[in-house]
């Protein structure tokens, strides 16, 4: 079994490494540790120092993409109040709650050539309301091309809307993901609406009618 080099006497060290100052980082790329890297040997004195700069290459190889991340972050949740939170808000103010909230859904929600007292929308909204959380995050992505509803509805740049096309009960809903839309047949009853609408979420769910 090979030995961790820290494991080596200083006797026996220089036959087992001809490593220099140099380490290569996650794209592949050789760098020097230290000026004229290449030419300096690690050995059994210098080893705790080489191991130092090995790390501390690795660790800030990704500084400036760890900065964007922050950058971003902070756009979301101000920098003043980023410590407050733990993770989970943090999560929460990011990407939204990991369930929909039905009501929510339903404040946001538009109509179009129909009002919440058709029948066919009263069917969408009982369907709804009892679908698993998987097929709700499902129905979003297809609808909207998101499978999480933001934490701050306000300033949405388009609502929810369910729009009456009716037509052939038999064809599947239809969805604008850049409008937040879909388009409802006229089914003549929830079972039916179920059918289509779960055939629609879990098969087609790349499907985009715009």
């Amino acid at each position: 079994m090979r030995k961790n080099l820290k494991e080596y006497s200083a006797a026996e060290f220089d036959m087992v490494t001809e490593n220099v100052f140099k380490t290569k980082l996650s794209s592949g790329k050789e760098v020097e540790l230290c000026e004229d890297g290449k030419n300096k040997r690690v050995d059994h004195k210098n080893l705790e120092e080489y191991i130092k700069l090995v790390l501390k290459a690795r660790f800030e190889e990704s500084s400036m993409q760890i900065k964007w991340i922050q950058e971003g972050m902070w756009k979301i949740v101000p920098r003043s109040t980023f410590n407050m939170l733990d993770w989970e808000e943090i999560e929460v103010r990011a990407v939204g709650e990991k369930t929909v909230d039905p009501e929510k859904l339903k404040k946001i929600t538009n109509y179009e050539c129909c009002s919440e007292t058709k029948p066919v929308v009263k069917y969408f909204w009982q369907v709804f309301e009892e679908l698993s959380e998987e097929d709700k995050a499902l129905y979003l992505k297809y609808v909207w091309g998101r499978q999480r509803l933001p934490s701050d509805l306000k300033n949405l740049r388009y609502k929810h809307t369910i729009y009456y096309c009716g037509g052939d009960p038999e064809s599947l809903p239809k969805a604008h993901t850049c409008f937040f839309q879909i388009d409802l047949p006229d089914y003549p009853s929830a079972e039916v609406l179920e059918k289509k609408l779960l055939i629609a979420i879990r098969f087609c769910g790349d499907i985009d009618d715009d």
